[in-house]
């Protein structure tokens, strides 16, 4: 790997005072050549993926379908404007959907548990009316007081989890995957796939920003593993993942992960990189 005829990641180890190395792993990261249906396995408390904002007019209907045996962990969260957010987490296995602002926000759970490891179908839809949350078979559904309004969405899409700069306003709602001790972590661990906004299929080929994130499943061993050292996962050595970066505002990563998902010049570029 190069830049200006400068090879910047040989060799991949820190050197003081000239060159710091942060969550650089040797080879390409598969999520760059995962195709539109390949499941994302969130495998550590700091994970997510985010994308694009989320572009909602008459009505948000957001699907996907999961595999988990985490009892809590964050799943979604879309921050909007003048306070206006939508969020979705795990709570003691029950699937949790928030909509609306943080005081005057509406609620709703699911009867039945999702930690089971098995696959579970998820839609949440919402329009100024009233709020819906679907698991598998079971449907729950609540009206909106009247002149609700939809939720005036901003930023970016997060999935699994949030960034650092983002925390701070989540944990201000109160949400008790990322409460008390999970307040720096609590992201979902397992694995989703079939992830769709609005008929409009979000996949690890339209991603702005991925962390501790896998293209495909883990086995529930490495979901409850520490990755924050290296451990032996069916006699492989599982390391913390880096940070991939390609939002339009990082020019120089996303040219290179645009390259990668196209199966072009193989590069590799971590946001930690100095």
């Amino acid at each position: 790997c190069g830049f200006e005829q400068a090879n910047i990641l040989m060799p991949l180890r820190p050197s003081p005072g000239f060159k710091n190395v942060h969550e650089v792993l040797v080879g390409c990261s598969d999520e760059f050549f995962a195709g539109e249906d390949e499941p994302i396995s969130f495998f550590s408390s700091r994970s997510y993926v985010s994308f694009p904002s989320w572009n909602v007019d008459d009505e948000g209907i957001l699907e996907y379908t999961l595999q988990t045996s985490a009892a809590r962990g964050l799943l979604l969260y879309h921050p909007g404007q003048a306070g206006d957010f939508i969020a979705m987490e795990i709570e003691d296995g029950l699937i949790k959907a928030y909509v609306g602002k943080h005081k005057s926000r509406a609620q709703l759970s699911s009867r039945r548990s999702v930690n089971d490891s098995h696959w579970h179908y998820v839609e949440l839809k919402f329009t100024a009316g009233y709020l819906q949350l679907t698991l598998d078979e079971e449907i729950v559904k609540k009206s909106l007081p009247p002149h609700s309004k939809l939720p005036l969405l901003k930023g970016s899409l997060f999935v699994g989890g949030v960034d650092d700069s983002t925390r701070s306003d989540v944990i201000k709602l109160e949400l008790i995957s990322v409460s008390g001790k999970y307040a720096r972590g609590g992201s979902f661990k397992g694995c989703l796939r079939d992830l769709k906004a609005n008929s409009e299929k979000k996949s690890l080929k339209n991603v702005l920003v991925t962390k501790d994130i896998s293209a495909g499943c883990e086995t529930e061993s490495a979901f409850n593993t520490n990755l924050s050292l290296e451990v032996p996962v069916k006699n492989a050595t599982v390391k913390a993942a880096p940070t991939f970066d390609c939002s339009e505002s990082n020019s120089f990563e996303l040219q290179n992960c645009q390259q990668l998902r196209n199966k072009t010049t193989p590069r590799c570029y971590s946001s930690d990189h100095t």
